[in-house]
């Protein structure tokens, strides 16, 4: 937000973006739109200077786990072929985010159908130069390296649980490659927060790696216990503190408040 010169306070930002985590299990977490909402309601940010920024996350999310993923994938051909298609598709993106408005129109219409009203259509009308902006060299590479932190912290995690089964057969190597394919290919489902596909992928990669089927499932359960529905949870905590803005913002929105924001509002 500072790349685009939003005046939110720390504490502000914080809460927007823990509520936010209330929609981690919407398809390819396209809920968490609803921080463009609560910066349009909370600091009159509007919707169409703030939708980049969560979908830059996004992007930078997408790449850190393909960076995961790739290291992996040199010396374990199962990730390959879905490596290079998470390529592809972030090609296409930086593409269409960086050098043209007309991808970032008809990104806008399917956005309108996973998210809370048709104004995100307007919204990411009118953001291109916002995408190119956040999508910069220096400000690309430091998203995306602070998205693999991130991202390895869960591949840790879920090593972490192996160790707590007294499972060691397994190195975090392996770990990191297992979880970082299953959660591409549960994002690339488009399924709300990759269920059923993620936790798939997972357990039958453990068993391709010798695990015994017990402990593969149960290591799935908890750490998609401990990441995803974590994150759930933290959310609607927030969200039920806040509750009253966010239920003022949503009514606001049924009631197409927030459709006519025009590109006065477009940073």
């Amino acid at each position: 937000m500072k790349v685009l010169d939003f005046e939110v306070e720390l504490k502000e930002s914080a809460t927007i973006f823990f509520t936010g985590l209330a929609m981690s299990i919407t398809p390819g977490k396209l809920g968490e739109l609803l921080k463009c909402l609560l910066l349009k309601e909370k600091n009159g940010i509007g919707v169409s200077a703030s939708a980049p920024v969560v979908i830059s996350e996004r992007y930078t999310d997408l790449l850190a786990v393909l960076m995961l993923l790739g290291i992996g994938a040199t010396f374990y051909s199962a990730g390959r072929i879905v490596l290079a298609i998470g390529f592809a598709l972030v090609l296409i993106l930086f593409f269409g985010f960086t050098s043209t408005d007309f991808f970032v129109n008809k990104l806008g219409f399917f956005l309108s159908k996973f998210s809370l009203g048709t104004f995100i259509i307007q919204g990411a009308q009118e953001s291109g130069k916002s995408f190119r902006e956040l999508l910069k060299g220096k400000r690309l590479i430091f998203g995306t390296f602070l998205g693999i932190l991130a991202w390895f912290c869960e591949c840790l995690a879920f090593y972490l649980v192996f160790l707590g089964f007294r499972w060691y057969n397994l190195s975090l190597f392996s770990a990191t490659f297992i979880y970082a394919l299953s959660t591409l290919a549960g994002a690339l489902s488009m399924l709300p927060g990759g269920l059923g596909v993620t936790e798939g992928s997972m357990t039958a990669l453990l068993v391709i790696f010798h695990l015994r089927p017990d402990v593969s499932a149960a290591t799935t359960l908890i750490i998609r216990a401990c990441t995803l529905w974590f994150a759930v949870i933290v959310g609607l905590f927030s969200y039920f503190l806040h509750r009253k803005v966010v239920k003022r913002t949503m009514e606001e929105v049924l009631e197409g408040k927030f459709s006519g924001e025009g590109s006065s509002n477009a940073h």
